[in-house]
């Protein structure tokens, strides 16, 4: 479906307020239970507050000095984190106690919140009696609250009620703070602290940020950004997204299936390689068939698992080649046989990995991974050099395949040993061949076995760079290597690439070639920007002690990462230089997985207990672009016609099986529609509007634009506009085929809602979905799959 209408190119932090329908002023009587609200929203106290306002001096002077503090902000640091998202909302919401009155509060999972509780509380205020504001009476039981008191006049909250009240009626304009560009970025919009956080937990973590992280960027701003994103990286979503980025690498994900991880390990070496199919159990029944599920993977990810591992505990991140160890859990211990070695918490969870040493191996990190040696063999010929080259490409930073860039004529060399003695040849092997004697003790099938005859004569000797390798250390070669890699100035540069790609899905820039000198400056200004950049983060990193998420924070805080759109028209000059900018590179099926069950709530499978289809290979995981680490081990960047349709057939399966999921909980708990029912429709059967129907209607698609794409729109949005115009002509013409009795008033069975959807439990008949006789069902289908098929949800 093609999208008509413009977008507006700005982000706002929150959408604006929403209003409550029905609201009465009525007094109700009830008894509050002790309850508050199941968000919690507290928040440290912001720093340097506004100076604080005597409400009852209008001419006391705010110091100009001081940082100014706006109402949202305000509010959410002084009123709403301490006291009325934790007591007033208890009953004061649209389902309390206090529902009928005219102070009902939203919950802050809503978007839209703060400006709908700012509203309310500002009609609220303008009330009065004796001259006194009930918003100040009725918390205190000054007047009749049916809630008691809740707070007392001596109070911070209730000088906070004062100085909100003082701020209704003496607006404070506050100029938003900026973060500075360095000059290659003039005229670039970049996203600001909220923006940069929905992305970053979208797509390490794979969720929204939560109330309270919106809330304290609300007030905190970027100073409040890092340490939100110092706790998003200590999550899990960070690791696994750690390892799905080096597996692009590794490529050791090839194994994860079947036994083939197992296979690999000597039989000799590791006689419980597999264990769990032994004919006679060595364990319980449980532990062989978790054995069965789980011992394979944790073999063929170990170097993965190795690096999440350092990363979870804030180790050096070059033990990824310098560690003396390696990691298992409690079923790949058994098939290594060192089960002995460690205690595990839980010996039945496949996520808990411990370090470990295997007798008689001289471990270096990944490089001696079992896995890692497989995935990168060598032959008789080729004596390590493809290891040399990948360990050059994946720590060093140093394709070696283009140290030599024209072509070789084989006919010409007349050398008896070229790789030695031919300049042509040697200009790449005398780079690549003492690395490669690092790994003389590991045949091809990864198992350590020192050569009895030492290493090849007609090679140069093992070594590092200028560096001979000392005879003595030939028996823990690797180890040797691994720790001048990692005093390589190009072990940071290395890392700092491969999460710049992961995070961004940028190539990194490269000083240009003798053949582009047409745009040698372009290239070269985009390449300086790079390095200063890549360069203030190496002197981060070393100082962190090498804490792999220092560089990660680093990346999403600079431009390259929140750069979003452009203020001005390009020249050519301009276009080549920002060319590689913005929000346009699709999204990774992985990637796109995690987004769909974040902001829709449900995982796009074909049934609860299947495999999500965006990450599996017999779905549409290669169709999307995506690699099995096997045969297809590149990644499409550019789609084509069959990612477009992966897309479309996304767009409307997750509609059809949504909206129908979604309309079945309960209205807090609804991602989707916590705005609407499937009775709310725009006009009666004469066709005269219900004007509240159709606020209600424009509210929910202002919160699914919010949603599903981080837009925040007025309800006066064209945007808002057009998607109302399609749920509205749907409906029409599916009101009109049902009339004809060429549409049934049932929607498909597919797209019903019976069940519960983690459970498998039946629903009770009032929650069950399935009959739409006002096509308000499929017309709400139309809109989200309108909105699914959305650039800004498909791409990053």
């Amino acid at each position: 479906m093609v999208r008509v209408g413009g977008y507006r190119a700005g982000f706002l932090l929150l959408i604006m307020s929403v209003l409550v329908a029905g609201c009465q002023m009525e007094h109700v009587n009830f008894t509050p239970e002790d309850a508050s609200s199941e968000l919690d929203t507290s928040l440290p106290d912001p720093a340097d507050p506004n100076d604080p306002i005597d409400p009852t001096d209008p001419t006391d002077p705010v110091d100009p000095s001081a940082p100014c503090v706006t109402l949202e902000d305000f509010f959410i640091s002084e009123l709403w984190a301490p006291l009325m998202s934790t007591k007033c909302i208890a009953c004061h919401n649209s389902q309390g106690a206090a529902k009928d009155t005219k102070m009902v509060l939203q919950y802050s999972a809503i978007t839209g919140f703060l400006e709908h509780n700012l509203e309310a509380l500002r009609d609220v205020a303008s009330y009065q009696y004796d001259g006194e504001s009930i918003l100040l009476l009725k918390p205190t039981n000054q007047i009749d609250h049916a809630g008691g008191e809740i707070i007392t006049a001596d109070s911070p909250e209730y000088a906070a009620l004062q100085e909100l009240i003082f701020r209704f009626e003496n607006p404070i304009d506050c100029v938003p703070d900026d973060v500075p560009a360095d000059a290659f970025f003039e005229g670039v919009e970049l996203a600001g602290p909220y923006e940069t956080f929905r992305q970053a937990t979208l797509l390490l973590a794979g969720r929204l940020p939560t109330v309270e992280e919106r809330s304290y960027l609300k007030v905190g701003g970027f100073a409040a950004l890092e340490p939100l994103l110092d706790d998003l990286l200590n999550e899990e979503g960070f690791y696994e997204w750690l390892k799905e980025v080096y597996n692009d690498l590794f490529l050791t994900d090839r194994y994860i299936t079947g036994n083939r991880a197992s296979n690999l390990l000597d039989g000799t070496d590791y006689p419980n390689r597999r264990w769990y199919d032994a004919e006679e159990p060595m364990h319980p029944a449980n532990i062989m068939t978790l054995g069965q599920l789980h011992a394979n993977r944790a073999v063929g990810q170990e170097a993965l698992e190795l690096i999440a591992y350092i990363a979870r505990h804030d180790h050096p991140f070059h033990e990824v080649v310098t560690a003396d160890y390696m990691v298992v859990n409690p079923f790949s211990a058994i098939s290594y046989g060192v089960e002995d070695q460690v205690t595990f918490e839980n010996i039945t969870d496949e996520n808990e990995f411990h370090s470990v040493q295997l007798p008689g191996i001289p471990h270096a990190g990944v490089l001696t991974s079992s896995m890692f040696l497989n995935r990168f063999p060598t032959t008789d010929t080729n004596v390590n050099r493809h290891r040399s080259r990948i360990l050059f490409s994946f720590f060093l930073a140093t394709d070696v395949m283009k140290l030599a860039q024209r072509p070789i004529d084989p006919t010409s060399i007349q050398e008896h040993n070229p790789t030695m003695f031919n300049a042509d040849c040697a200009v790449c092997h005398d780079v690549i061949d003492p690395l490669a004697g690092g790994f003389q003790n590991w045949d091809a099938a990864g198992r350590y076995r020192p050569p009895d005859e030492g290493w090849h004569g007609d090679m140069l000797p093992p070594g590092y760079g200028e560096e001979a390798m000392p005879y003595p250390e030939r028996y823990q070669s690797l180890q040797w290597v691994a720790h001048r890699i990692a005093s390589d100035e190009r072990f940071m540069t290395s890392t700092i690439h491969t999460l710049f790609k992961g995070l961004t899905g940028l190539t990194p820039a490269r000083p240009p070639s003798e053949e582009e000198t047409e745009i040698y400056a372009e290239l070269m200004a985009t390449y300086d920007s790079q390095d200063e950049l890549f360069s203030s983060i190496r002197e981060d990193f070393a100082g962190s002690n090498y804490n792999i998420k220092t560089v990660a924070k680093a990346l999403i805080m600079s431009p390259w990462f929140r750069a979003k759109n452009i203020d001005f028209e390009l020249d050519d000059v301009r276009m080549i230089e920002l060319k590689d900018l913005g929000t346009g590179r699709l999204a990774t099926p992985e990637q796109l997985n995690r987004r769909l069950t974040a902001v829709i709530g449900f995982p796009w499978r074909n049934n609860r207990t299947s495999p999500d289809n965006l990450v599996v290979n017999n779905r549409y995981r290669i169709f999307y672009g995506g690699i099995d680490s096997d045969d297809v081990i590149g990644r499409i960047t550019d789609p084509n016609g069959l990612i477009v349709a992966v897309q479309q057939r996304m767009a409307g399966e997750v509609a059809c099986l949504s909206v129908g999921r979604d309309f079945s909980l309960l209205r807090h708990d609804r991602h989707l529609f916590p705005f609407v029912e499937p009775s709310y429709v725009p006009d009666d059967e004469n066709g005269f509007p219900i004007p509240q129907a159709q606020l209600s209607i424009r509210e929910n698609i202002r919160h699914l634009h919010a949603q599903l794409l981080g837009e925040q729109l007025s309800l006066d949005d064209p945007e808002i506009q057009h998607t109302y115009d399609l749920f509205y002509e749907t409906r029409k013409e599916g009101l009109q085929a049902i009339s004809d009795d060429t549409v049934s008033v049932n929607v498909d069975w597919r797209c019903s809602s019976t069940v519960d959807y983690w459970s498998g439990q039946t629903l009770s008949e009032n929650r069950r979905i399935s009959a739409d006789p006002d096509y308000t069902i499929r017309s709400w289908m139309a809109v989200l799959s309108y909105l699914l098929s959305d650039y800004r949800l498909l791409y990053q």
